[in-house]
């Protein structure tokens, strides 16, 4: 009984969140094409009906390149490079249950391109 107030607890707080990591500090080092790049890693965590059908938030590629792009966009990029993406379902984990709620998660990472006429200054290093 406690894994189950557990597993409702967990879905309950993560289920239909993101949560995004960025890394800016290259050394100085430029893109190919002397952009200044950033590093964005964003998970997209959801719990869906019958493995497919979102139920609580939404784990498809589809929401998570458009939320990794938000952000981008924030960051004051003109391009974008999504160097990997990956959805995970975990409909084996606790059967027949997790067939009917299936936890999931999406993840894409990439590179944000700013030019440097753009680009802020990157934070010092302590």
């Amino acid at each position: 009984m406690k894994r189950l107030a557990l597993a409702a607890f967990l879905v309950a707080t993560l289920g239909g969140c993101t949560l995004s990591s960025t890394a800016s500090d290259f050394h100085g080092l430029r893109d190919v094409d002397n952009s200044i790049p950033t590093h964005i890693n964003s998970t997209h965590y959801a719990l869906q009906l019958f493995v497919a059908l979102p139920f609580v938030g939404d784990a498809s590629l589809k929401t998570a390149v458009a939320e990794f792009t938000r952000e981008a966009k924030e960051l004051g990029a003109t391009r974008v490079r999504i160097v990997q993406s990956d959805t995970t379902r975990l409909w084996w984990i606790l059967p027949p249950l997790s067939l009917i709620f299936t936890p999931s998660w999406t993840n894409v990472a990439g590179d944000v391109l700013r030019p440097e006429r753009t680009a802020p200054l990157p934070p010092a290093v302590q």
